[in-house]
């Protein structure tokens, strides 16, 4: 009698405690049916006194995952299994913030999810419930933003490192009109920047004073057809025996030096200006940088960014499968010098294109697709083509059109939830 009224007891405080829990979610899947109740009828932050009643089958896990988010790692809340009373099972259940979460209920081998929004209320539509038919899901907005795709110029900046070099069109190659014996070189070298009429070498050539003696002695004859040519000869002979620098620059080569001997014709000095100058770096060829193109030259250590203009491309190819392209570059105050590496920026326009930006996109290297806002919080799977890759958007080749609005932001949350529900594979 004892034994049949305490088993009486029992069987009331449980009935009793089940009045307690409130459902607040149902979720079907074939034969298969779960209510989630939880005691005072709210799902929230904290410690949650949750029963499950599950219909066609055994519950084998019941937890709730929150994907991450920024620099937020993922969170997961997992439910203590007590069973009791056939198909009851009870416990605790401790969820670390309010916020989007997805349930999970493994029922046997079948698993059930939906996505919900904490804290959840019982007797209240659930918001952040999802259907997934045809690719197309329903979520809560939570912190999803989009864009609205539109045409837009398409730029997109690439980074070589080239070598400044002189301009061989302005190369200046001195030389001497009489041979002789060189008597001073002033102190230059290879290397020296040099003025405009600076001294660069001076020469003793018995040509030029056996023309210094027919030019005395026609004088003495007072002979003026003789006078005149013995003039003109020393003319062309630069009879001072002066080499004088016939612009500013850099002195590439020099071929003498004090007490030697040069011919007639030699070339003695090169000198290269300083005021323009060419920068060759090394391109890919499916780059195709054609002549015109503006890029900007920056120094190392120089606050100063010169432009210049692409003026050839060599139309060959090294062993690194790179082309040769030349940048004519007006050197103000002589910021670059001969051999200097600097970084060179090319700018690709590639004109007004349909574009979507980078964020948007999701390439799992399989395929590349975006994620379109329907409104209303629904939002489509799209596979689209990519073309064109800019600074910071994609040129659309097929998939999208003008007008139509990218998740720019959530798209992975999104993703994360159409692979679980299996929208995805």
């Amino acid at each position: 009698m004892r034994k049949g009224k305490l088993l009486l007891l029992i069987a009331l405080l449980l009935l009793s405690c089940g009045r307690d829990y409130r459902e607040v979610l149902t979720l079907k899947k074939g034969k298969i049916e779960v209510s989630l109740r939880v005691r005072g009828g709210v799902l929230k932050k904290g410690e949650n006194d949750v029963l499950l009643v599950v219909k066609g089958g055994e519950l084998k896990s019941f937890y709730l995952y929150m994907p991450p988010m920024g620099t937020m790692p993922p969170m997961r809340s997992t439910f203590s299994l007590k069973r009791r009373e056939g198909n009851k099972y009870y416990g605790s259940l401790k969820v670390e913030m309010n916020g989007a979460w997805q349930v999970f209920i493994k029922v046997d081998g079948s698993t059930l999810s939906r996505s919900v929004v904490l804290p959840l209320k019982g007797g209240l539509e659930v918001k952040g419930e999802q259907k997934s038919e045809g690719g197309i899901l329903r979520l809560q907005n939570f912190g999803v933003v989009s864009y609205k795709v539109k045409r837009r110029r398409l730029l997109k900046e690439y980074t070589f490192f080239g070598q400044v070099l002189p301009a061989q069109d302005q190369i200046y190659q001195i030389t001497v009109r009489f041979s002789g014996w060189v008597l001073d070189t002033f102190s230059t070298y290879e290397g020296m920047l040099v003025k405009k009429g600076q001294r660069l070498l001076k020469v003793l050539s018995p040509e030029v004073e056996v023309a210094k003696k027919e030019l005395k002695i026609a004088k003495e004859m007072g002979n003026e057809e003789l006078i005149n040519s013995a003039r003109e000869k020393l003319r062309y002979l630069k009879s001072k025996g002066l080499v004088l620098s016939p612009v500013e620059g850099v002195i590439l080569k020099k071929e003498t030096e004090e007490g030697g001997y040069v011919r007639e014709g030699q070339v003695i000095y090169e000198i290269a200006p300083l005021n323009r100058v060419w920068v060759v770096f090394y391109a890919p060829p499916s780059l195709k940088v054609k002549r015109g193109e503006e890029v900007l030259i920056e120094p190392e250590g120089v606050p100063k960014v010169l432009k210049g203009k692409v003026d050839y491309v060599f139309p060959t190819s090294d062993r690194s499968r790179t082309q040769r392209v030349r940048v004519v570059v007006h050197n103000e105050r002589n910021l670059l010098f001969f051999g200097q590496l600097v970084k060179v920026v090319l700018v690709k326009d590639y004109g007004k294109v349909l574009a979507v930006p980078k964020s948007a996109v999701i390439d799992t290297g399989k395929r590349t697709y975006v994620y379109i806002d329907l409104g209303d919080g629904t939002y489509a799977l799209r596979e689209v083509l990519l073309g064109k890759e800019g600074e910071d958007f994609y040129e659309v080749l097929r998939g999208l059109k003008e007008g139509e609005r990218v998740v720019l932001k959530g798209n992975f949350l999104i993703d994360a939830e159409a692979r679980l529900r299996g929208l995805l594979k």
